[in-house]
């Protein structure tokens, strides 16, 4: 595919969806990653964990993938991983990593 014109390229990327692809193909070489970028960070997943959390912290920190990010989908599922301290368990939000504090 090195000969192929970055016209035919574009078209061929056009079908394929999933995001675990995306990523793959972008890190294939500058090209690549000059096409997929703007779909692999349009619509980010965050699930409920603290890698989650993390991972999008790291994105929305970097401004060239952070302009390209258009929705935020928030799954809720699995609450007891990642829940904040209650009041009587005796922990203050100050033991919170700081970007979680408001």
């Amino acid at each position: 595919m090195r000969d192929l014109p970055i016209e035919l390229i574009s078209i061929i990327l056009q079908d394929v969806s999933a995001t675990v692809d995306l990523l793959h193909l972008r890190s294939l070489n500058r090209s690549y990653r000059e096409l997929l970028t703007p779909r692999a960070f349009n619509k980010l997943h965050i699930k409920n964990s603290i890698q989650s959390a993390q991972n999008f912290r790291k994105i929305i920190g970097a401004a060239n993938l952070s302009i390209h990010v258009r929705e935020v989908v928030y799954d809720s599922r699995d609450n007891e991983r990642f829940r904040l301290p209650s009041d009587n368990e005796g922990k203050s939000i100050s033991t919170l990593p700081h970007f979680m504090q408001s």
